[in-house]
C-alpha cells in the first residue's frame, strides 16, 4: 500500500470511493469535489493504482495567535479492505506531511461518539464543544427582527470579531466561507442578516427534509430567544435545530455535547490554547 497526496486523474475513483463510503448522492459529490475538493488537500492509500483510503483537508487559521491548522473530513476506507488498518496508517501519514508543510495542528469531527475513542487511541484530544438546541419556539407573541438576505464572506470580519471576543476560534478564509454559502443555497437554505440589541449578526440556515438546521448563529447570547422566534415566524411550521457556540449554554436551555478533536504538531502553542469555537464543518 502507498501513501501519498492525491493526483487529479485520481479524482473519479475518490467520488466513487466518497459514495461508497458516505451513502452522498452522485449529484451532491459531483457538487462537493468541483467546489471544494482538491487534489493537494485529499491524502490516499493506494493498491494497484486505485485509492483504497481517503482523507481530505481544508486549512484554517487560530483567531488568537494566528496559527496554521488542517481540518481533516471525508477520512473513509473501501468496504473491501477495511479492518486492516488502513485508515490509520494514512492518519499517520497525514500527521508528518501536515506537520512538514507548516501546520501547527489538526482537527477533525467525529461522525460518531464511538470514533472519539478511536480518534482519541491515535492522538487526538478535545479540541471544541458545541450546545445544540432543539426546543420550540412560539413566535406569536414576540416582536419581530428584520431578517434579509445576507453574503457570508462578506461577514467574515463581523465573524472573526464576535467569536474572537468569546475565545479562539477557527478562521475559515473567504473560498471556504463561500463555498459554505453555495453548499447552504444548494439545500435551499439562506444566510439572513440582522441587527439586534444594537449590533449585527447573522444565521446560516440550511433546509431539508421538513427541517430547518441553524448551521452558525453569531448574536448576543441574551439576545438568542428574540433571533429564535423571528426564525420560528419565517420557517413557520418547520423544525429548527441549531448548532451554538458553547457560550450559549449558560444562557438558555441546551445540550452541551463534545465536538471536535484536535491534535497539535507544535506543542509548545498548544500549552496555551484553551478549547476554541469552530464551525462549518462537514458534520
Amino acid at each position: 500500500m502507498k501513501y501519498r497526496f492525491a493526483m487529479p486523474s485520481d479524482l473519479p475513483a475518490l467520488q466513487t470511493l466518497w459514495q461508497e463510503c458516505f451513502g452522498d448522492s452522485p449529484d451532491y459529490t459531483t457538487f462537493l469535489f468541483a467546489r471544494l475538493i482538491r487534489p493537494e488537500r485529499a491524502l490516499v492509500a493506494v493498491e494497484g493504482g486505485i485509492p483504497r483510503a481517503m482523507a481530505f483537508f481544508t486549512p484554517f487559521r487560530l483567531s488568537g495567535g494566528g496559527e496554521q491548522g488542517a481540518y481533516l473530513f471525508g477520512v473513509g476506507t473501501a468496504l473491501s479492505h477495511r479492518g486492516q488498518g488502513l485508515s490509520t496508517a494514512l492518519l499517520a501519514y497525514a500527521d508528518s506531511a501536515l506537520a512538514e508543510q507548516g501546520y501547527a495542528l489538526a482537527v477533525l469531527v467525529p461522525a460518531s461518539e464511538s470514533l472519539f475513542a478511536f480518534y482519541g487511541k491515535r492522538g487526538y484530544s478535545p479540541f471544541a464543544r458545541i450546545c445544540r438546541h432543539t426546543a420550540p419556539v412560539t413566535a406569536a407573541d414576540a416582536p419581530q427582527l428584520a431578517l434579509t438576505s445576507a453574503s457570508l464572506p462578506e461577514l467574515a470580519p463581523a465573524r472573526r470579531a464576535f467569536f474572537a471576543s468569546l475565545g479562539d476560534c477557527v478562521l475559515w478564509d473567504e473560498e471556504t466561507l463561500a463555498y459554505i454559502q453555495a453548499e447552504c443555497l444548494r439545500f435551499g437554505g439562506e444566510v439572513l442578516g440582522f441587527s439586534v440589541e444594537g449590533s449585527s449578526g447573522y444565521a446560516v440556515c440550511y433546509r431539508g427534509d421538513g427541517a430547518v438546521a441553524v448551521k452558525e448563529l453569531v448574536c448576543p447570547p441574551s439576545a438568542f430567544g428574540r433571533v429564535a422566534a423571528a426564525l420560528s415566524h419565517r420557517y413557520g411550521d418547520l423544525a429548527i435545530s441549531y448548532t451554538l457556540h458553547s457560550v450559549f449554554s449558560t444562557e438558555t436551555t441546551q445540550t452541551d455535547l463534545p465536538y471536535a478533536l484536535g491534535k497539535w504538531y507544535d506543542t509548545i502553542v498548544q500549552a496555551g490554547t484553551g478549547l476554541p469555537y469552530i464551525g462549518f464543518t462537514l458534520d
